[in-house]
Parts: C-alpha cells; sequence; structure tokens
C-alpha cells in the first residue's frame, strides 16, 4: 500500500501570452486547443493557481493494482480574470491496473 500527498504550481510563462489549454487534436476547428482570453475590462494574469493531491493505491492481488485520488485546485488570478467568479475546483478519480513485461 502507498499513501502521497503533492503539491503543485502553475503560472503562465509571462503576461504576454494568452492561456492555451487543450488535449489535442480531437476537434478540427482549432486542433484541438482552447485559447483563453481575460474577460472584457480584465488583464492577463500569470499566476493560474495551487493543486493538492491525495492519492492512495494498494495492489489487490499479485498482477492487480488500484489507485483512486482526490484533488483539489485553487484557482489563482490567471483563472479568475477568464472566467470570472470560479475560484476552485475538486476532482476524483480511481483506476484499476495490471502490470506485465513484455519478454525479457
Amino acid at each position: 500500500m502507498n499513501f502521497s500527498v503533492d503539491g503543485h504550481l502553475f503560472w503562465l510563462a509571462s503576461d504576454d501570452e494568452v492561456w492555451v489549454g487543450g488535449l489535442g487534436p480531437f476537434n478540427d476547428s482549432v486542433f484541438g486547443y482552447a485559447f483563453r482570453n481575460p474577460v472584457p475590462g480584465e488583464d492577463i494574469e500569470c499566476f493560474i493557481g495551487g493543486e493538492i493531491d491525495v492519492t492512495l493505491g494498494f495492489k489487490a492481488l499479485e498482477y492487480l493494482l488500484f489507485q483512486v485520488d482526490y484533488s483539489h485546485f485553487y484557482l489563482g488570478d490567471g483563472v479568475e480574470v477568464v472566467f470570472d467568479g470560479e475560484d476552485q475546483l475538486d476532482w476524483f478519480y480511481a483506476q484499476a491496473k495490471v502490470p506485465f513485461t513484455l519478454g525479457k
């Protein structure tokens, strides 16, 4: 069994760029990326926010691993000027892994 608590902080490289998010080429009109600009009257802010992750993993069987994770994201000024109002996000995930190796 393993347990971890991790923290992350996120910034834009400068206040001269737009915030780009996405998962890749799944949308033909923008090649899968969204360009986020501030709401009218606001300027780009570099600090996106901070994240805390709490993860628990355990081995159920010899070849079956489970992992569950809870994350909380504290939005910084960089997100608040784009989405105007939101200040926190929470999410949870669970996964099962079947590890194997090919050849030796």
